[in-house]
């Protein structure tokens, strides 16, 4: 066995649950591994030292214990260490153990059953295992193999060399249980002293305390008709660990927490069935139906912050949504309405509103047939980058934006993604910036394109930043107002190019799809005069090629 470079623990024979591990390290075949069984009061400072012992390392590096993600829109959890093995896994349980950062050796730990104790037998024991431990510092799982590869090729000018990293006599076959055996008899599972137990008292008891409530998911349920639900929690507040998690739609009732609250109690997402001795939420009614739920547990009514932070981590990790993005969304927008928008798109572009209209200025538009009373358009590609536009439902809209991004600018809010105001883009893209399987609907519709950087991209974000589903009608609004705005530039155009423009309102007509939509567009807007200063764009993007379906495939 490799040296060690810490003292063993030392203490007498645990009693009661022993839950036997497999330890596996990852990315390499055929695999390295150990099975070991140890007391489930064992705390993962100690089960650190064994699979250290059991795998063969030298402890020279930093380490972590995480709980993997339980669903995939779910995040990873960090393990105290003080805790307990019995307080965080149960039966079939995995948890990632890793070791030097550098390396980074990432071993798989399966609790593979509990089981009791056998008199008379000193915990920890290792049942068995295969292959060697690779050395230290030798570069990870690729390292290894190159480092065996050399070793193994006599013709190699660096063969001395691995041979002599590894040692003559190392096997990377061989596993010695007996050596193994021997190492772990040095550990010894000790009682805490004074100033350890007080940490761990205080672990127990943060343990124990639970913190609940519901928020809502950064994302959508797509099946039948699309909605944003809200998510029950029930945190574990000392590891991190979500214990209880549901989705439900917004109208359910508060009980819907407090019953999400006893199912976590009786079965956990992670660990064994455990009972908090402290809960947390944050407001007095949703404190009412937990009592009811779960009588004799304290419940305080304090603010739940932890739950935001998973909702944000939740909201870095979520897609736009399970099924491949598409124009059609799944069939809630009709082809022909695609269509309309790709033709209304078309001429946006040719217009190029961007080159007549500055980012800050506003338009104005009023659609009351469409849900748009008062409405307020953003032309964006005044600076020769993105092109395209934003639809606020009013001006209000447009300065709860701006006033959310000053403030993130200035540091007095984080920078998390929220815009402040729900929004419908359109946005044109390069082929190269699309999603593909957007790009393959376009050649198999074989719809209208004004050019290669003139791929319309229509998006709906709720004021959090998250995407929403499109509608038919969001699409059939966008096709509207990009034909509108192409209108007016074309009636405008010399005075909005000059800079002498005095401002307009224009009724319009806009074909679409067999039905005439009458709107209003004004410019400026009537609440937020333009600039004067004349705008310094000199054209639309540069184009890559002539034919936009070139390279399609």
């Amino acid at each position: 066995m490799p040296r060690r470079t810490k003292s063993p623990q030392d203490a007498g024979p645990h009693p009661g649950a022993v839950y036997q591990l497999k330890v596996t390290l990852r990315r390499i075949r055929p695999a390295i591994w150990r099975r070991v069984q140890v007391p489930g009061s064992t705390p993962f400072s100690t089960l650190h030292d064994v699979i250290q012992m059991v795998m063969g390392w030298e402890d020279d590096h930093q380490h972590a214990f995480t709980l993997p993600a339980a669903t995939r829109r779910a995040r990873a959890a960090s393990i105290d260490e003080r805790l307990p093995l019995e307080a965080v896994a149960g039966p079939r349980t995995r948890l990632l153990y890793e070791y030097d950062f550098g390396d980074g050796w990432e071993h798989d730990v399966l609790v593979e059953k509990v089981v009791a104790a056998e008199p008379g037998v000193r915990y920890p024991v290792c049942l068995g295992g295969a292959r060697a431990c690779p050395p230290e510092d030798c570069g990870g799982a690729y390292g290894y193999a190159r480092l065996l590869e050399v070793r193994a090729d006599k013709d190699h000018q660096d063969h001395e060399e691995a041979r002599e990293w590894v040692g003559a006599g190392f096997d990377p076959e061989a596993f010695d249980h007996d050596a193994v055996s021997t190492a772990l008899g040095r550990v010894r599972l000790r009682q805490p002293r004074a100033g350890e137990a007080h940490a761990a008292a205080a672990a127990r008891a943060l343990t124990r305390e639970w913190v609940g409530g519901r928020v809502r998911a950064p994302f959508y349920i797509t099946e039948g008709e699309p909605y944003r639900p809200e998510l029950v929690l029930w945190l574990e507040v000392s590891s991190g660990l979500i214990v209880g998690s549901s989705a439900v739609r917004p109208e359910d009732p508060a009980e819907v927490v407090a019953a999400a609250l006893a199912a976590a109690v009786q079965a956990p997402i992670t660990g064994p069935p455990r009972r908090p001795e402290l809960i947390r939420v944050a407001d007095e009614a949703l404190a009412s139906a937990v009592r009811l739920a779960l009588s004799g547990v304290p419940v305080t009514v304090a603010p739940t912050p932890e739950l935001q932070e998973i909702v944000k981590a939740l909201a870095q990790q979520a897609a736009a949504g399970d099924e491949p993005e598409s124009y059609l969304e799944g069939g809630r927008v009709q082809r022909e309405t695609v269509a309309a928008l790709f033709a209304a798109a078309s001429r946006l572009y040719q217009a190029a509103p961007w080159a007549l209209i500055g980012d800050p200025d506003l338009v104005a538009f009023e659609a009351p047939h469409l849900g748009q009373p008062r409405a307020c358009i953003s032309v964006l590609g005044q600076l020769g980058e993105s092109t395209g536009l934003l639809l606020f439902e009013s001006i209000a809209g447009y300065r709860a934006m701006q006033d959310y991004a000053a403030e993130v600018e200035e540091g007095a809010r984080d920078d998390d993604g929220a815009l402040g105001a729900s929004v419908l883009a359109l946005n044109f893209e390069r082929r190269a910036d699309l999603p593909p399987p957007l790009a393959r609907e376009i050649k198999a519709h074989a719809w209208k394109l004004a050019g290669s950087a003139a791929y319309p991209h229509p998006v709906a974000l709720d004021p959090d930043g998250v995407l929403r589903p499109l509608a038919d009608a969001d699409v059939r609004l966008l096709a509207v107002v990009a034909d509108a705005m192409a209108q007016y530039c074309a009636r405008h155009r010399d005075g909005l190019a000059t800079g002498r423009f005095g401002g307009a309102t224009e009724q319009l007509t806009v074909q679409l799809g067999g039905e005439a939509h009458e709107v209003r567009v004004t410019a400026p807007h009537p609440e937020a005069p333009w600039d004067e200063e004349p705008n310094p764009y000199d054209g639309p993007p540069d184009e890559e090629d002539d034919d936009p379906f070139l390279d399609l495939d």
